[in-house]
């Protein structure tokens, strides 16, 4: 059995109605080491694709986010939720297109399609700021963790405030989120919070 006919079934089986809601998801992660694009993936129900797109298919965000138009077209309600980003070496919210292109009102509006929420902290420490992007603020070196030198786009303050700047060029924001935070401590006990 596929592991992803092992969570789809994982899901039914664990759901119980009104007590405790379950939902099929699974990681899209790009790179490796130092610059990584991690994104959730989360199903609404039981419309699922045949088999996840994964970063062998989608070689970039682009072309996950057209994957999840195409889930879509076949009935699927689904979200991309970007997660570690404070550890992406700028790939979580890029500065430019995956072709090196400008950002334009096609990816801005592709962004907001796909991604209502953002993980702002978790296991690996907080993605909203970093203390010394933001001296004045006294609360920035809180839980503060980077692998290198820390960059500014890495962290969700910064791409709100560039959020900002889209919507006042392209009208729309593809950086207005709802927060999350997570466990990802990958030890397999869902629901475990100590």
């Amino acid at each position: 059995m596929a592991a992803w006919d092992i969570a789809l079934e994982a899901a039914e089986k664990h759901y119980k109605p009104g007590e405790f809601t379950t939902f099929v998801a699974y990681e899209w992660t790009l790179g490796v080491g130092r610059k990584h694009g991690h994104r959730n993936m989360f199903f609404k129900d039981k419309v699922v694709p045949d088999y996840p797109i994964s970063a062998i298919e989608a070689t970039d965000e682009e072309q996950l986010w057209a994957s999840l138009d195409e889930f879509r077209d076949g009935g699927a309600t689904v979200m991309a939720v970007p997660h570690n980003s404070n550890l992406s070496g700028g790939v979580a919210f890029p500065e430019q297109r995956a072709d090196g292109s400008p950002i334009d009102e096609q990816s801005v509006n592709w962004r907001n399609n796909n991604e209502p929420l953002v993980e702002i902290h978790q296991a690996k420490e907080n993605s909203e700021v970093y203390a010394s992007f933001w001296e004045n603020d006294e609360f920035a070196d809180f839980e503060n963790y980077n692998q290198g030198p820390p960059m500014i786009n890495n962290f969700v303050r910064h791409t709100l405030k560039r959020g900002l700047k889209y919507q006042d060029e392209f009208g729309t924001n593809p950086y207005k989120y709802g927060f999350i935070g997570s466990r990802d401590t990958h030890n397999a006990t869902p629901g475990n919070t100590e």
